[in-house]
């Protein structure tokens, strides 16, 4: 099958550098690319981390092909519309979505969320602001550059197209980048982390499964994050698949070892 998809590659005089990126591609994923774009958060931990890099480049590649398509729908109505361009309006928008990157970026570091708030009415208005920095980040991009892409080209045409496509794709990044941090206070979608329990002199040891080592071993650790982990311990396959799974949200997670460590500052304070 590889060599196939080579060979036609080749045929069609694709250049060596995408040969060389998809056949590297071809022989990471080594089982179905549908069940490796859409794997759960168990599979995700048993990926190796080639792969497991190779998921999130793709998820972000097609990220970006559905952001460029939305930009280009408005960029083909701008292209020939110069006359409703207006420097003020734009840089209006810029200042707006600057400033409200801002908040959602606290708030996202903070791990606060939209339903934190008591207030219904606070609730609404930050909905109605989010909804505006929404389209002003898709919107603002294509309706700055497409004016000027239509002057380069006089007319519609297809090679202008494809022109602003590229252009905005390229600026796609930075529109992910834009919207990245709602995730975070909207809740659309939180991290998991996998762990298991392992008997030890008759307690019951939390281990988190963190990824492979080996096509047969894995590696825990006593921290769903490898570099803060104090014990590391390998476990094989078939130790593994015998155990039970325990999939948590990692916000809970933090939320909750904020919470012992507040709680075990106040109590330090209140002996001295």
């Amino acid at each position: 099958m590889e060599e196939l998809v080579m060979k036609l590659l080749s045929i069609l005089q694709v250049p060596s550098i995408i040969v060389a990126v998809l056949a590297v591609v071809i022989r990471v994923i080594t089982f179905s690319p549908v069940t490796f774009i859409t794997a759960q958060e168990i599979e995700k931990k048993i990926y190796t981390k080639e792969q497991r890099l190779l998921h999130q480049i793709v998820h972000f590649l097609f990220r970006m092909i559905i952001v460029t398509i939305f930009m280009l729908q408005i960029g083909d109505y701008f292209v020939d519309k110069k006359h409703l361009y207006n420097n003020w309006i734009a840089l209006a928008a810029l200042i707006y979505v600057i400033l409200f990157f801002y908040l959602i970026f606290c708030m996202a570091a903070s791990r606060k969320k939209v339903t934190d708030e008591v207030s219904a009415r606070k609730r609404v208005f930050f909905l109605l602001a989010t909804g505006i920095y929404f389209i002003f980040s898709i919107v603002i991009v294509p309706y700055s550059i497409a004016p000027i892409v239509g002057e380069v080209y006089h007319t519609k045409s297809f090679d202008l197209l494809i022109f602003l496509a590229m252009i905005l794709f390229i600026f796609s990044p930075l529109i992910l980048l834009l919207l990245t941090p709602l995730n975070k206070v909207f809740a659309f979608k939180t991290e998991k982390v996998v762990s298991i329990e392992i008997n030890k002199e008759g307690q019951k040891e939390k281990w988190y499964l963190l990824h492979p080592v080996k096509t047969d071993s894995y590696l825990l650790g006593d921290n769903y994050t490898p570099e803060l982990c104090k014990r590391n311990r390998i476990i094989t396959k078939e130790q593994l698949i015998e155990k039970e799974f325990l999939i948590e949200d990692l916000d809970d997670l933090k939320k909750d070892s904020s919470t012992v460590e507040n709680t075990a500052t106040e109590a330090e304070t209140a002996t001295s």
